[in-house]
């Protein structure tokens, strides 16, 4: 569901969880094959999108539409980064070369055409301050960092989702609620300018019974036996310790995000009650969050990733399980613009956000923020991943 016309191409990602459908009316879309979600929506051409495919890396997707065009787009933001024209009928097929780097694209008007891609996939660093020499130095190249970053976990149950972290871009975003805010509560922070001046990795999905079992060999949740649903029953201690164990292994090093980052990447770019909107009616909450609205007041946690991400790729923000943060907890009050804030230096309790499956909606809003010892364990607070970039 959710094309309206026929699908004239359907692809694989190479780490067969995902499939890509291109469609007569005029998009192509992204799915999630274990909870069949619609995680993205690709829409560009003027017309029937003919074919579709996904990069080796799955990072990037390529189509080839009936307007004569080839689109590449960012499959975390769901935007174009690179049109190519040249063909002068119908684009009808459209696939990556084995090292990504070029596509090769096939038209009704008798050609064959590639299409170099790499200057499109890289972000340019800036260029430094020149410095007097007798012969100038190249101005450097930056590595381009992976959209998307998938943690190996030895032991992790078959059929169980993958630990997946997106890079979120650095940027500026309105942290905190407006005074008239419907619902707001007393502890939200009043609205202010926060900039992430560095970009980082945040787990797709909150962490889920099986990514903690396959790391500590326990499962400590109130509701075991789903292995993708949320671990709950945590303390931001035992976080510290399961993150610890993840760096012991070898996998790298991780992190809690911090209260910015997660209200940030939560955000995608809104200022509104919600992610998806201010939903003053609450028509629209229960396709994105479990909540009381849905779940009822006596509900259990749900599979991660049942629900309809933000529009940076990210689930559950809003409901399910809290989630901890690193900051230690301070009292809202009027502190101005801020960059890269990471809360005070000490404290007796933990910031958590997101709300959770058996709290009502107003938890849910982007800009509700809460407080527990770190030693707490609660059935209804779990948490997310976050990994620092170089």
């Amino acid at each position: 569901m959710g094309h309206t016309d026929a699908i004239n191409d359907v692809a694989y990602s190479s780490d067969g969880i995902r499939i890509l459908t291109a469609s007569k009316d005029g998009t192509a879309r992204m799915w999630d094959i274990a909870t069949r979600i619609n995680l993205q929506v690709f829409q560009g051409h003027t017309g029937s999108v003919n074919a579709a495919a996904f990069s080796p890396d799955n990072q990037w997707v390529i189509t080839a539409g009936q307007d004569r065009t080839v689109k590449l787009w960012r499959v975390i933001t769901g935007t174009v980064a690179g049109i190519f024209t040249g063909h002068t009928a119908a684009v009808n097929d459209v696939m990556f070369s084995p090292d990504g780097q070029k596509a090769v694209s096939g038209s009704d008007d008798g050609t064959v055409r590639l299409w170099p891609l790499d200057r499109f996939m890289v972000t340019p660093s800036p260029t430094p301050t020149p410095t007097v020499t007798a012969t100038p130095s190249p101005t450097p190249t930056a590595t381009p960092l992976p959209q998307l970053i998938t943690v190996q976990l030895p032991n992790l149950a078959l059929g169980a989702r993958r630990l997946q972290l997106a890079l979120v871009p650095a940027g500026t975003f309105s942290m905190g609620s407006p005074l008239e805010e419907q619902d707001r509560s007393g502890g939200d922070w009043p609205r202010h300018t926060v900039t992430i001046t560095k970009p980082f990795y945040l787990s797709l999905y909150e962490i889920t019974q099986a990514q903690w079992q396959a790391a500590m060999g326990d499962n400590p949740s109130q509701f075991p036996g789903n292995i993708d649903h949320p671990v709950e029953s945590v303390s931001w201690e035992d976080c510290q310790e399961w993150i610890e164990q993840l760096e012991t292994m070898g996998l790298g090093q991780f992190r809690l995000p911090t209260e910015a980052e997660w209200e940030y990447a939560c955000r995608a770019g809104t200022s509104s009650r919600f992610y998806w909107g201010e939903d003053r009616d609450l028509t629209m909450i229960d396709n994105y969050a479990w909540t009381t609205h849905n779940n009822g007041v006596g509900g259990t946690t749900k599979a991660t990733g049942s629900r309809l991400p933000n529009s940076w790729g990210f689930f559950d923000m809003g409901g399910n399980v809290y989630e901890w943060c690193s900051d230690w907890w301070e009292a809202p009050f009027n502190r101005g613009a801020q960059i890269d804030p990471s809360g005070p230096a000490t404290g007796d309790s933990r910031v958590i956000r997101g709300g959770a499956y058996r709290l009502n909606t107003s938890y849910a809003r982007s800009a509700f923020r809460h407080r527990e010892l770190p030693d707490t364990k609660s059935g209804t607070i779990g948490l997310r991943l976050a990994k620092s970039t170089p």
